[in-house]
């Protein structure tokens, strides 16, 4: 995936299914663009959800561990991913709707779309 690619315009937070998963990840292999995979898959609610967040994403100690909290930190270039950032198996949680932290992503991935590490977001409903 080239430079020209990943600012081509596509939309900020995109789903995949599996054949497309697998096409992302064969054309990253081959660039520079960082990936960041985070497998939600196994986690059960809105807490654990945040928590796996928190730890893939290396977001601070006094991350608050809900959505505004999570927005606050992906807007922040301490804590923005750069490159791709993969989530799967995201799917509703008791407590955490998935399009309500698909919003978060989406906002942030806009807000940082002109800083010198902008980002994108893909993810599956399940993982691959």
């Amino acid at each position: 995936m080239s430079r020209a690619e990943f600012e081509s315009g596509q939309p900020a937070v995109q789903q995949l299914n599996r054949t497309q998963c697998h096409a992302l990840l064969n054309a990253l292999a081959s660039t520079s663009v960082p990936l960041l995979r985070i497998d939600l898959s196994g986690v059960a609610d809105k807490a654990a959800t945040m928590n796996a967040l928190r730890t893939a994403l290396g977001l601070p100690d006094y991350f608050g561990g809900n959505l505004d909290a999570l927005s606050d930190c992906l807007t922040d270039p301490d804590y923005a991913p750069k490159g791709i950032l993969l989530l799967e198996g995201l799917v509703d949680r008791p407590g955490l709707m998935r399009e309500d932290l698909l919003d978060v992503f989406e906002e942030a991935v806009k807000a940082r779309a002109a800083s010198p590490t902008p980002f994108r977001v893909f993810w599956t409903g399940t993982a691959d």
